[in-house]
């Protein structure tokens, strides 16, 4: 399943998280954990990011991604971010 996408501030990007279903939306066709992608809005496959990950989205520049690693844990009060910095197209 696709989630929290966000597009970069010239249009151009979309990142988002990729997850794995359910028995319902497709549990084996999906990775396990939470992966971050960045794709361009036109078109074209996905380029992984990172592996573990939620709530990516880009600075005001757009060359840098923001996001939580690990995912989201349930009542955990401990969330930390994380930046990788974008080859931008």
């Amino acid at each position: 399943m696709y989630r929290t996408p966000s597009f970069s501030p010239d249009g151009k990007s979309i990142v988002y998280t990729k997850e794995q279903g359910n028995l319902r939306y497709g549990a084996s066709l999906l990775p396990k954990a939470r992966r971050v992608y960045d794709f361009h809005s036109t078109g074209g496959k996905g380029v992984f990011v990172n592996d573990k990950g939620e709530y990516p989205t880009f600075n005001a520049a757009g060359d840098r991604i923001y996001f939580r690693p690990g995912g989201n844990t349930p009542g955990s009060l401990n969330k930390t971010l994380a930046v990788i910095n974008r080859w931008v197209r």
